[in-house]
């Protein structure tokens, strides 16, 4: 495992492997480069059939592949836990093997999840009357990054630092439904590109579950969303979460044919 430590060194990495028949799971966006790069978080793996990036995310590594076979095996780090996750459409045959090749290398399958989409014109989410959703403030980071790592996986849960957290408030991607002081009873986390959002995170402290509160944001976000014709709203949930993917199909979402599995290493 070497360091990557400039976008022309990435570039001679990848280049060769961008070219049909290559399997991969790496959708990185040109901002997430240029903040791993930054922190010199980004390692890499050859072999003679593909490629392996590493990002070093604190309490593991993230993995990103390219593929042309699935016959040698990488080296994996030791040192800490991997984790990596495959999307593909539904009933596609090829991912087996892919998977195959990575259970092979010791790695666990888990957090198998699905796609939900709806167009924000079917989006009916209901009032946002009771509780008060608004946009989070600065004073309230603190604690939606507690929630959130409270809530979400350590490896796939796409967890964010308080830093990070704080230059989402000021973008106004974050929604929550203040507490006492600088506490929040729940935080739904939401992000933009062209004419789809994406639904991130949404979670609600223990102690006031079960009081429409989930509902009461994603009724608030519809208050504020830029509707526009083609305008969509997207997110992924666990597959065997009923209570949440019977939220989201309340508010108009349906499964659009894409899904996840989540793959874990432990040394």
């Amino acid at each position: 495992m070497k360091r990557i430590t400039d976008f022309a060194q990435l570039k001679r990495l990848v280049t060769p492997w961008l070219k049909k028949g290559i399997a991969t799971n790496n959708y990185l966006l040109l901002a997430a480069y240029e903040r791993f790069l930054s922190e010199g978080a980004l390692y890499y793996a050859e072999a003679a059939h593909g490629l392996l990036l590493l990002v070093d995310s604190g309490n593991h590594f993230r993995l990103y592949y390219y593929l042309a076979n699935c016959q040698p095996r990488f080296p994996l780090p030791r040192n800490k836990p991997s984790a990596m996750e495959i999307v593909f459409p539904a009933g596609d045959k090829k991912v087996q093997e892919v998977l195959a090749y990575w259970e092979g290398m010791g790695f666990k399958t888990y957090l198998p999840r699905r796609r939900m989409s709806v167009a924000a014109t079917a989006f009916t989410p209901g009032r946002a009357a009771g509780e008060e959703a608004t946009f989070a403030t600065p004073q309230h980071a603190a604690a939606i990054h507690a929630l959130l790592a409270a809530s979400f996986d350590p490896y796939l849960g796409c967890l964010t630092t308080e830093d990070e957290v704080r230059a989402g408030i000021s973008r106004q991607e974050f929604i929550c439904v203040p507490a006492a002081g600088n506490n929040i009873r729940g935080v739904l986390e939401i992000g933009r590109r062209q004419n789809v959002y994406t639904i991130r995170h949404l979670a609600v402290a223990p102690q006031y579950r079960r009081g429409g509160l989930a509902g009461k944001m994603l009724a608030y976000f519809n208050t504020v969303m830029d509707k526009q014709e083609k305008t969509a709203i997207r997110l992924w949930v666990q597959s065997g979460n009923l209570a949440a993917r019977r939220l989201y199909e309340r508010a108009g979402f349906v499964y659009d044919g894409w899904e996840s599995v989540g793959l874990l290493y432990l040394p």
